[in-house]
């Protein structure tokens, strides 16, 4: 049975996330201060660990190409946007 889950993010550039195989990233945004991302998952499958990156806007060594664009975030703290990706490769997600 699927369910969604909700999953706290750090403001890190590369980050290990452990979430059922096959979880679908619905939504990303700030709650309370911090930015979560929302998957439909199926707590039954085995817990794979998937990638994901928060770069601040202007910061260096970005390549395009390599990430999927998730979302950009502002939070009511800074000046700038946060933005949400995750690794375009999947052999990169593990």
């Amino acid at each position: 049975m699927s369910r969604i889950y909700k999953y706290p993010l750090q403001l890190t550039e590369q980050q290990k996330i452990n979430m059922p195989t096959g979880a679908k990233v619905i939504h990303v945004a700030v709650q309370r201060e911090a930015i979560c991302l929302w998957a439909i998952v199926d707590p039954d499958q085995p817990v794979e660990s998937r990638s994901f990156g928060i770069l601040g806007t202007g910061q260096p060594d970005f390549n395009p190409k390599e990430m999927r664009h998730l979302v950009s975030v502002l939070m009511s703290d800074v000046t700038f946007g946060w933005h949400v990706f995750e690794p375009s490769d999947p052999k990169e997600l593990r």
